[in-house]
């Protein structure tokens, strides 16, 4: 229902010389889309499930553009972030989605899952 992640995975993964209009940055990867929310949903329900996954699976590196600042720090989240590192899984989580402008710094130190170790943490200034 939200198609951030089809954008992201675009500029991610956009095959180059097709006629379509776009060249991504790594155009010679390949892409397994995995849907983290339910349907007719923005909010992301399965992101641990789908790391999971992509842990089971090794995969070389999952891309996560969500989290939330209010959840806090979870054993079995970062169990499952473990795992998929240990699994060869290059997790990589952006640092916040939204404008942080109004969040003192220690909220911004516990934004999940990029607060994880082994979690590679992105933004954009």
């Amino acid at each position: 229902s939200d198609n951030h992640g089809t954008i992201v995975a675009g500029i991610a993964a956009a095959k180059s010389d097709n006629s379509l209009g776009m060249a991504g940055v790594g155009g010679l990867c390949t892409t397994f889309p995995l849907r983290c929310s339910g349907t007719n949903s923005e909010y992301v329900s399965y992101g641990y499930e789908a790391i999971l996954y992509a842990g089971v699976r090794a995969f070389d590196v999952i891309n996560c553009s969500w989290g939330n600042e209010k959840k806090g720090y979870s054993s079995i989240e970062q169990s499952i972030i473990d795992f998929a590192d240990a699994n060869g899984v290059f997790v990589i989580n952006s640092g916040g989605n939204r404008d942080f402008s109004d969040i003192d710094e220690e909220r911004l130190a516990t934004f999940y899952p990029s607060a994880y170790k082994n979690v590679f943490s992105v933004g954009e200034v």
